[in-house]
């Protein structure tokens, strides 16, 4: 049921279906969302006078002493969820463990060979482009046919390791994205080298400055800036580079309103596969741990990206980007409606609101001894006689001091 309410009359878990005007008009990202901080209200106080609440799904979201729904139903719910993620077998998909294995091999040796090439570049040396070729080639044929243990592990993160990891992400998260965007392979495969190469030119440039945890001084700034071109200059010679490979590595900071870098490029100057990664990048580093910042929520920094449209990011692809990661992008910390902590493993394409989800901590947030793998898309839930079990919020990166990393090795080794 949809009611109107006041703005002075809104509390945490109702859940806004409808806006007092357009949600074009409006700086909130998704259309309908569940109210679960007082900064959320305070943002509709300020751009509305009124809104609409869905009055079924607020009930579901709200704790059983806020609600009409009764504390022995919800309870009920919480005892199916510690019963089922324990004792059901088929929530657990065995495919991705099957497909994990093939994954990490793959990652592993694309992350050895970026490695390798920036040593090479900072010795002098020349870039083995055939064997970026079949690092691309790879990740390519695995992406295709299931990218989410991929996905997984893009969030192996390491600040000390920021280059290197950042550049096989990009990767990973262009493939994926071209993947959802119906590229064939031929340009599959320049996308995805492109995106492993892009940030190349930072090989020219000095730990002491890629690694500063301090404000950089002009001439570092400048030095930093000047990587694209770095980059480009160090590919250029290479007559088995195409030239929309070389277009990504020196245009992949500029920006559609001319205010990007090295060469102030506009609208049309800067091409598709170039505009891919720029979104890319700028994800994946807003989401990454730095040496002089913490990590975003991914949720923020899709916000941040979508603020940036259509002045200097491509507004299309970036709807169809949240589209691809889904709301509850794979590495996210997540609290479910019945108290527990997870985090999401692997997408549901057809469903991307119910992903399969490794929970870490109970509902006294007291840890697993061995993760629980809990999959929000099985039919298994329609036995529940509890609340539909979903996902309430997505936490910010290391609550409740969870480490992903930490989470992934641990199911990778197990």
């Amino acid at each position: 049921m949809k009611i109107k309410k006041e703005i002075n009359e809104l509390s945490l878990g109702m859940h806004v279906c409808d806006l007092d005007r357009p949600w074009v008009e409006s700086s909130f990202l998704f259309q309908g969302f569940e109210i679960t901080t007082e900064s959320e209200i305070q943002k509709l106080r300020k751009e509305c006078k009124f809104v609409y609440i869905d009055t079924e799904k607020s009930v579901a979201h709200l704790h059983p002493l806020q609600s009409n729904v009764s504390s022995e139903k919800y309870n009920q719910g919480l005892e199916f969820v510690d019963t089922i993620i324990m004792n059901i077998n088929d929530i657990y998909d065995d495919s991705f463990e099957q497909d994990l294995e093939k994954a990490k091999i793959i990652h592993n040796s694309t992350q050895i060979y970026i490695e390798g090439a920036f040593n090479v570049l900072r010795n002098g040396g020349d870039l083995d482009i055939e064997s970026a070729k079949d690092a691309v080639s790879d990740l390519i044929e695995h992406i295709m046919n299931n990218p989410d243990a991929l996905l997984w592990l893009s969030q192996l993160k390491e600040k000390d390791e920021y280059t290197a990891v950042h550049s096989v992400n990009v990767c990973i998260l262009s493939l994926v994205f071209g993947r959802e965007l119906g590229l064939t392979e031929s340009e599959l495969n320049i996308l995805g080298l492109g995106a492993l190469l892009f940030d190349i030119g930072k090989s020219r440039i000095s730990d002491e400055v890629l690694k500063k945890s301090d404000s950089l001084s002009q001439n570092e700034f400048l030095l930093m800036k000047a990587h694209s071109y770095l980059g480009f200059a160090m590919l250029d010679e290479n007559k088995n580079i195409a030239k929309e490979v070389l277009d990504i590595v020196l245009n992949h900071h500029e920006r559609l309103n001319g205010i990007g870098y090295p060469n102030s490029r506009k609208g049309d100057e800067i091409s598709r596969f170039t505009r891919i990664v720029s979104i890319v990048d700028a994800f994946d580093a807003m989401t990454s741990d730095r040496c002089y910042k913490d990590a975003f929520q991914a949720q923020h920094a899709l916000n941040e990206l979508y603020n940036m449209a259509p002045s200097e990011l491509d507004q299309e692809l970036i709807e169809a980007f949240i589209k691809c990661i889904g709301i509850y992008p794979v590495g996210s910390i997540v609290e479910l409606n019945t108290g527990h902590t997870g985090v999401v493993v692997k997408l549901n394409e057809k469903n991307k609101l119910k992903p399969l989800v490794g929970l870490v901590l109970n509902r006294k947030h007291e840890p697993y001894e061995n993760i629980k793998f809990l999959n929000l898309s099985s039919n298994v839930w329609q036995k529940s006689s509890g609340d539909k079990v979903e996902i309430k919020k997505i936490l910010e990166p290391h609550a409740f001091k969870i480490d992903v990393r930490s989470v992934i090795k641990k199911i990778t080794q197990s």
